[in-house]
């Protein structure tokens, strides 16, 4: 069995079912009593303000997570963890309030229910769920400390279900949170509450979070992985395929699926359906432009090109990758359109979850948004043109 199948033969088991329900250890909190030691008192919400000028976007399983060009930092959605980085739940956008954060936002990552932010000055804030110990042991300003008992500089940080990644100036990589197949740590399945350094790796240059497995990207284009069901494993596993090794540009994980885009503009996949590797032909999508990235949803996937051509595949049983396609499953690759003002002057991106999926584009700014209709708080009506509760549609919107 190859190495890929192997990582994903774990999305068939129980671990399934752990992650698409609420675990048993989060209660909703009272957030007056519990988290205004480091969320601050409760923020009065100004209905009249639209979210603007959007920086970068990640999304949660049913929340959404906005950093702006000036590095405030925003989200809208569920909250009942204090994903959204506040006291408040509402339908509207909220503005993250902690002194500390204000302006200084630089990245973000999501994970089911708990939210990531890197700050411009290296520290690295948590908020939401810490149930499997993914925001290693604390909310607010997180612990995070090197072999020296030195605070690292933290350049980037990934997160997708129940634990978390991080990456220092350095090249290291630090991970917590669950670990029952080795996500966090591949010399046990014993999930942990603090950010230890994962060893035996070489210097890291980008860093990937699956549902079940954390991905490290080199500087020389070669993709390490740990976690998965590799039992036999103790350490970071190299993919050594002809095709990938040495040659990755851009890593995205789903649950059961893995994208990887090549040096020359490639896309090879893998699932826990399927050994081995699977090249896509988009051929037959006569596209104008070379693949440029790759993101990966719970089941879906989504292709950018250079020509901001975006192909959409997987699940889409509630439009969350095309509000026009089919009730169910995308099995080929597919161009939808969206629609952008000024296409030659911007770059499309896009953040995927289970339900929803959100294009945003840069420096236009625009937002575009793809979504389930099962939750009405996962976009407000303040961002978004159209009434979400009844509607499955793509819109652009008011920025």
């Amino acid at each position: 069995m190859s190495v890929l199948r192997q990582q994903f033969v774990m999305g068939r088991t129980s671990a399934t079912s752990q992650i698409l329900s609420e675990p048993d250890s989060i209660v909703k909190p009272n957030w007056k009593r519990m988290n205004e030691e480091h969320l601050g008192p409760t923020p009065v919400i100004d209905s009249q303000v639209p979210l603007r000028h959007v920086a970068k976007v990640r999304t949660g399983y049913n929340y959404t997570m906005f950093i702006t060009t000036d590095g405030d930092l925003w989200g809208v959605g569920e909250n009942y963890s204090g994903q959204l980085f506040s006291n408040v739940i509402s339908s509207k956008p909220i503005k993250c309030d902690i002194p500390e954060l204000a302006k200084n936002c630089y990245k973000i990552a999501c994970g089911y229910d708990h939210t990531l932010v890197v700050l411009r000055s290296g520290e690295v804030w948590g908020s939401g769920s810490n149930s499997s110990g993914q925001l290693g042991g604390r909310r607010g300003k997180l612990h995070v400390v090197d072999d020296s008992n030195r605070e690292p500089h933290i350049v980037s940080c990934a997160a997708k279900g129940q634990h978390s990644v991080l990456l220092t100036e350095e090249g290291n990589v630090y991970t917590s949170g669950w670990n029952h197949f080795g996500q966090t740590n591949p010399n046990n399945r014993t999930s942990s509450d603090r950010f230890e350094m994962v060893r035996e790796l070489p210097i890291a240059a980008k860093i990937e979070s699956g549902y079940y497995a954390t991905f490290i990207l080199t500087y020389d284009h070669c993709v390490y992985v740990c976690g998965g069901d590799i039992t036999n494993s103790f350490r970071p596993m190299l993919i050594d395929h002809p095709e990938l090794h040495k040659n990755v540009r851009k890593i995205a994980s789903g649950q059961q699926h893995v994208a990887y885009l090549t040096m020359s503009g490639d896309v090879y996949m893998s699932a826990a359906e399927e050994a081995g590797f699977k090249k896509l032909d988009l051929t037959s999508l006569h596209l104008f432009g070379a693949v440029r990235s790759v993101y990966c949803g719970y089941k879906q996937t989504l292709l950018i090109t250079n020509k901001n051509e975006v192909i959409v595949f997987g699940l889409n049983r509630s439009g969350q990758i095309d509000p026009d396609g089919c009730d169910g499953i995308i099995e080929e690759p597919k161009q939808i359109q969206v629609d952008v003002t000024k296409p030659s002057r911007l770059r499309i991106k896009a953040s995927l979850s289970a339900n929803h999926t959100v294009i945003y584009t840069v420096p236009v700014n625009e937002l575009l948004f793809i979504q389930q209709t099962l939750h009405s708080s996962l976009l407000s009506q303040k961002i978004v043109d159209v009434s979400i509760i009844t509607t499955v549609t793509l819109k652009k919107a008011i920025i």
